[in-house]
């Protein structure tokens, strides 16, 4: 964590093949060894959410242990996390999300697969679509079954933003949703009035290995964006390599005031110092920036910055 009130909950899980012994053989036979690291933003959370985050980040690992178990691939397994995360009220993302000026939810989402350089995409400005991050991982796989350049071919493409992307959520059968809360919209209404400022909390996002030891990571990121953003922005979540990245197997989610974050290309930074094993340099990167940090390297395990 970075910032005087800025703090970051995230919980990690990893198991190898020998944690699942015991287990049914069909279970055994499908599970893999695997590292999650998920987190629920950075922000001033208040002290009686976090019981209930804390929770839900809980609730997020097992979906993720449960989809490892069921044979699913590193993409299935981080967006099931991830949609744990968006289905919360308490978080920045998805249900629960801030509200812009003209008190709508426009959320951000994206996803890095490290085992491809050309596996990025995104989702941005977003609205009423239940599991942006399902969206993201929808944009992806429709581009990387392209053989042409992205947009060349049946509209493929690495990022959808606005009016675009709700579109292509609906001809994709994804689940639509009212993302705002009675809570939500009451913050909103007093910070019209200028008689408070709304809770300030951001980007979720989860980085994980499936697989033996030289398996690629993939991290995801989701976010609401700021209050009382302007209608059309697109924050860190929805922008490349500043809210998650991974290549090879090391992988990044960051969580914070998207602007700052974007001019720094945080995630991407961030996993250019893990191969360099310069740890320190993460905690320098984020200096003077209210943020924090996941990452995950396969040869050490999971890091905290």
């Amino acid at each position: 964590r970075h910032g005087e009130n800025e703090t970051t909950i995230c919980l990690a899980s990893a198991k190898s093949r020998n944690d699942f012994r015991g287990m049914s053989k069909e279970a055994e036979e499908n599970s893999s060894s695997f590292v999650i690291v998920v987190h629920a933003g950075a922000g001033d959370h208040p002290k009686q959410a976090e019981v209930g985050l804390l929770r839900t980040i809980r609730r997020a690992l097992r979906a993720a242990h449960s989809a490892v178990s069921n044979g699913d691939n590193g993409q299935t397994v981080i967006t099931k996390a991830i949609s744990i995360l968006e289905d919360s009220p308490l978080t920045n993302a998805g249900i629960g999300s801030s509200l812009n000026l003209d008190g709508e939810v426009e959320c951000d989402a994206s996803i890095v697969d490290g085992s491809d350089p050309n596996a990025f995409a995104s989702v941005a400005a977003l609205k009423k679509i239940k599991n942006p991050s399902k969206a993201a991982v929808k944009v992806l796989d429709f581009k990387l079954k392209s053989d042409l350049p992205c947009g060349l071919l049946l509209g493929s493409a690495a990022a959808l933003v606005s009016s675009g992307a709700n579109s292509f959520c609906v001809e994709q059968g994804l689940a639509e949703a009212e993302l705002s809360t009675p809570d939500t919209k009451n913050q909103w209404v007093k910070y019209q009035k200028r008689l408070g400022a709304p809770r300030s909390m951001e980007t979720v996002g989860a980085v994980c290995i499936v697989g033996d030891r030289g398996q690629a990571a993939i991290a995801a990121a989701s976010s609401g964006g700021s209050w009382m953003k302007h209608p059309g922005r697109i924050g860190a979540a929805g922008t490349f390599g500043t809210a998650c990245y991974a290549s090879g197997w090391r992988g990044s989610s960051v969580s914070g005031q998207g602007e700052a974050l974007i001019s720094g290309l945080a995630a991407y930074e961030i996993v250019r110092s893990l191969a360099r094993d310069e740890m320190e340099s993460q905690t320098t990167l984020l200096a003077g920036r209210d943020a924090g940090v996941i990452s995950v390297d396969a040869s050490s395990g999971p890091r905290d910055a």
